[in-house]
């Protein structure tokens, strides 16, 4: 009814947004409602409709990628400005999404200024980094990578070892955690300048110090669950490249050791946290971590060696016994052998390279163990 009302919108008024109401009772007492309003409405009215149709064929549908696709969007709000100033923006929400899948649909901004573009973009790199970890985990973010990230069973030691892997960069970036801020780790944070928090809750004490802060935003946001059926839309010129989540079931992750010597428990442990860090770094993306704390890492460099010189400069002294692991393959030795010299005792990577062996018998030769997992992140 509502589509055939607007089909004939310059004869029948049809309404579909209850703050509709008073204007057009408005401009009926007056006499007229004139036909640029009556377009208004009608294509509020098709938009309503649109949405709703949405909602049902996504429940209908069984395909990953069917021939067509709608994805029904509503106006959250208006940012101030988009990456830059002179740019306009307003943040969309997706709608018929769960608690658990919508993220920052489902973002309350708990104090400090509105919240921005750019911050809306670090949120999300921090969700989809924060939900690949179980243990309590804090990430620093910056331009949507982390330059600090660790897991610890207290949060506030997370913090502090997640802070140590750029304390520099770390100066006005946004701080996530996978668990609720209590005061301890609210003390540390409040040590430094940051432009947000962002966790899944705050303890009352918590919210109370860090409000103080009125230049700070703390945003609330839960914290997305390991979901293979979602989708990741990115727009390109003409049309959208869509794809599933880079996520494999446990199952699915066969990690194998391809080097003369096994890896040490502990070093299996640091090199699982690698391998989820890595996930989240732009490539070409070298991270490397020791006591599930990542000590340096490059990003978005042209050069994989490029990307391993970063890293351990990043680390420093610290590099010594700690591990390394590379979203994709090492194309040549020389990227693993400038990180061994560094002092690396374990790297993870997906393998493939047509180089591999003469990868493996570098790493057999300094007697370091070496991890192919059979799988790339890269992120573009």
């Amino acid at each position: 009814m509502i589509r055939s009302a607007a089909k004939n919108f310059p004869f029948v008024l049809v309404i579909v947004d209850p703050e509709d109401y008073d204007p057009v009772l408005s401009r009926l007492r007056q006499g007229n409602v004139d036909l640029t309003e009556r377009k208004r409405l009608a294509q509020k009215a098709f938009q309503h409709v649109a949405i709703y149709d949405t909602a049902i064929a996504q429940y209908l549908g069984e395909e990953t990628f069917p021939e067509q696709m709608t994805i029904a969007l509503k106006k959250a709000y208006q940012l101030r400005y988009g990456e830059n100033p002179h740019q306009k923006a307003v943040f969309y929400t997706q709608q018929y999404v769960k608690h658990g899948q919508g993220g920052l649909a489902f973002l309350e901004h708990l104090s400090g200024p509105e919240v921005s573009f750019n911050n809306l973009l670090d949120f999300n790199a921090a969700v989809n980094i924060l939900k690949d970890f179980s243990d309590p985990t804090v990430a620093v973010m910056k331009h949507i990578n982390s330059c600090g990230l660790a897991s610890h069973d207290d949060l506030a030691e997370a913090y502090r070892r997640a802070l140590s892997g750029d304390p520099l960069a770390a100066f006005g970036g946004v701080v996530a955690a996978n668990r609720t801020i209590d005061l301890a780790t609210a003390e540390e944070i409040n040590k430094t300048h940051y432009d947000a928090i962002l966790a899944p809750d705050y303890a009352a004490e918590a919210l109370e110090l860090l409000g103080r802060k009125v230049s700070l935003r703390l945003v609330k946001v839960p914290m997305l669950e390991t979901n293979q059926k979602q989708l990741d839309f990115r727009y390109i010129q003409g049309g959208f490249l869509v794809q599933t989540m880079d996520f494999l079931a446990e199952e699915e992750f066969q990690p194998r050791t391809v080097t003369n010597r096994q890896p040490t428990e502990k070093e299996l442990s640091d090199l699982f946290f690698a391998w989820k860090a890595v996930k989240g770094i732009k490539s070409n993306a070298i991270v490397v971590a020791k006591d599930k704390t990542l000590l340096g890492m490059g990003t978005g460099q042209p050069s994989r060696v490029v990307s391993v010189e970063l890293a351990m400069k990043g680390a420093g002294d610290r590099a010594k016994g700690s591990v390394l692991a590379s979203d994709a393959f090492f194309p040549f030795t020389d990227g693993p052998e400038l990180a061994i010299q560094g002092g690396i005792t374990a790297v993870i990577q997906p393998g493939g390279s047509i180089r591999d062996k003469e990868v493996i018998e570098l790493a057999n030769k300094y007697n370091v163990a070496m991890v192919f997992t059979g799988v790339r992140h890269f992120r573009h």
